[in-house]
């Protein structure tokens, strides 16, 4: 990759983005910068948070059903020099509190834990592995994309600037989960069936959290959860690197 260049990200969105109940530094888009930044690194690309090579829109609580609020993110992406991705993301989360207490050092939620912690080998995919999520992404998207709800209607009508999101709420065929009652794997489930509660490793006590110390509202996102969302756009865009350097 060229040397000095960089990739600038904006994000918009409610008190979810902004960290309400939690620091500055646990906030969304501070996270996102610390978690991406190694992979631009890797490329010779410096990361920057505040303007628009990416724009990130959250805010479905108060504008939930406004097409025109979606369209107006899409077009600033579409109007940017570069023409920006897009990435739209649900408003709300959900508070493992119920949840037992995780039997991890350091729990698997926490930033500090990592593989070699664990004594677990650091997963080496080859680029056959990659090419294999990556068709399985694809099959979950051509079902029903994450970002239909926010750009269904105009989807079509914008080319090049990679729309995309994270959205636990939205049912696809290809999802899959074990019902609690009847104990027979069903599909057609969402990101909330498909966690199983407390049967996810990630969602233990400790991931109800929040960084104040208090109890935050129920659809602000604890502490710990807001590590969940930029930690699976990492490993999914490091991908693109791994792909970049297997075909170079």
């Amino acid at each position: 990759a060229k040397q000095n260049q960089t990739f600038l990200m904006i994000f918009g969105g409610s008190s979810v983005t902004a960290g309400h109940d939690n620091y500055y530094n646990e906030s969304y888009p501070y996270i996102v910068k610390k978690r991406m930044s190694p992979i631009f690194s890797a490329l010779g690309i410096e990361l920057i948070v505040g303007t628009t090579d990416f724009v990130g829109w959250e805010q479905s609580y108060n504008c939930g059903h406004d097409e025109p609020v979606f369209e107006t993110a899409t077009r600033i992406a579409t109007w940017s020099a570069n023409k920006a991705m897009v990435y739209y993301s649900a408003s709300g989360a959900w508070t493992p509190s119920d949840c037992p207490p995780s039997t991890d050092s350091p729990p698997y939620c926490s930033e500090d834990w990592t593989p070699s912690v664990a004594g677990l080998r650091e997963w080496d995919p080859s680029l056959a592995d990659i090419m294999a999520e990556r068709d399985l992404l694809n099959k979950f998207n051509e079902d029903h994309s994450s970002a239909a709800r926010f750009s269904g209607s105009f989807n079509r009508e914008y080319s090049g600037i990679g729309i995309h999101g994270f959205n636990v709420w939205e049912k696809n065929k290809h999802c899959t989960f074990v019902n609690e009652k009847t104990k027979l794997t069903e599909s057609g489930c969402n990101g909330i069936d498909s966690v199983q509660k407390c049967a996810l490793r990630f969602m233990t006590k400790e991931a109800a959290e929040y960084g104040s110390g208090k109890n935050g509202a129920k659809w602000h996102p604890s502490k710990i959860q807001r590590v969940l969302q930029p930690r699976v756009q990492r490993h999914r865009y490091s991908w693109l690197q791994c792909v970049g350097e297997e075909q170079a």
